[in-house]
């Protein structure tokens, strides 16, 4: 839907478009003075002067001015008219930039809202290019959400490929790329070192677990345990007893291999799937068929239990980021 098209339709009683908005390509888009004059600031200065202007001379549309092209003039009224962000290309990030600072220097307030909502919208389709758009535009909020969005695909330099074919970048510091990447790594660093801190506390010497617990060996021999198992606890944090048990060797394999998974991708729901993932090693590395009876039922609750250790570190990394960037 072209922005004529529905300025020119939209009605306001018997109200047609009595305004000419003209742009420095040229072009002129037509609408409405009284939707152009719901913001006070510069655009109801401009359309004021304009219509004063249009009745000395008898005109009935008044003419104005607007420093920018029609395209991005089309954008912002797609921000200002009801109904106007329903088309499906109002919701895109193309000329979203150049929108926000031409409603900036209008003094057009409102579209900031629905301009944090486009970039919302698409941070999960596109994270790393609504990182860029809503750090260099000022949106702290959306700036976080999308770089913790992007940590969910690879680290790879070539996110920052649209920098140079797309025009609308060209303002756009190169920082603002290298800090998504230096973010991504610091959390993949952090999620990392968690497992690794998360195995340092739950394995243990078989002889500090059986202190801990209150048995010696000869519970694991009545147990059924296979010898030499060599058992770790793993606590649910509520009351500090161990909630599972089963042999240390498979559950060091294990967290090798979500470590390895997370340091690509650090997130909660990979570290916990990668949990699931290498379950495998339960049987191809431990001789005790009750340890791996025990560990199998408890690997869903050891899954979630990583993957929220993991959420937490990525949490407070993100908490220390200042992801703005400013011209």
């Amino acid at each position: 839907m072209s922005c004529n098209n529905f300025t020119s339709t939209f009605r306001l009683g018997d109200s047609f478009p009595d305004a000419v908005l003209q742009t420095t390509d040229g072009q002129q888009v037509y609408a409405h003075q009284i939707v152009l004059k719901m913001h006070p600031g510069k655009l109801y200065d401009l359309v004021d002067g304009a219509e004063k202007t249009a009745a000395k001379m008898h005109n009935t549309r008044a003419v104005v001015d607007i420093p920018a092209t029609r395209a991005v003039v089309c954008r912002l009224l797609t921000l200002m008219y009801p109904l106007g962000i329903a088309d499906d290309a109002a919701r895109g990030l193309e000329g979203l930039i150049a929108t926000h600072y031409l409603a900036k220097e209008l003094d057009v307030s409102s579209a900031n809202i629905l301009i944090s909502y486009i970039l919302m919208a698409n941070t999960d389709a596109d994270p790393h290019k609504v990182f860029v758009m809503a750090s260099h535009m000022g949106y702290v909020d959306v700036a976080r959400h999308a770089a913790r969005s992007a940590l969910k695909l690879p680290l790879i330099s070539s996110h920052v490929a649209f920098h140079s074919s797309d025009p609308e970048f060209e303002t756009v510091h190169m920082a603002t790329f290298l800090k998504l990447g230096e973010f991504h790594q610091d959390a993949s660093s952090a999620a990392a070192s968690a497992i690794g801190n998360f195995a340092s506390v739950v394995l243990n010497d078989p002889e500090d677990v059986a202190a801990y617990i209150g048995h010696g060996e000869s519970w694991w021999a009545q147990e059924g345990h296979a010898a030499g198992c060599g058992a770790f606890m793993a606590s649910d944090g509520s009351d500090g007893m161990p909630t599972v048990l089963a042999p240390a060797k498979w559950f060091a394999a294990l967290l090798v291999g979500v470590e390895s998974e997370v340091r690509t991708t650090p997130t909660r729901e990979t570290a916990a799937a990668a949990v699931m993932n290498w379950s495998g090693v339960v049987f191809s590395m431990s001789r005790c068929s009750l340890c791996t009876r025990a560990a199998s039922s408890s690997l869903p609750k050891l899954a979630r239990r990583i993957g929220n250790v993991v959420h937490k570190e990525i949490e407070s990394v993100a908490g220390r980021y200042e992801f703005l960037i400013t011209k």
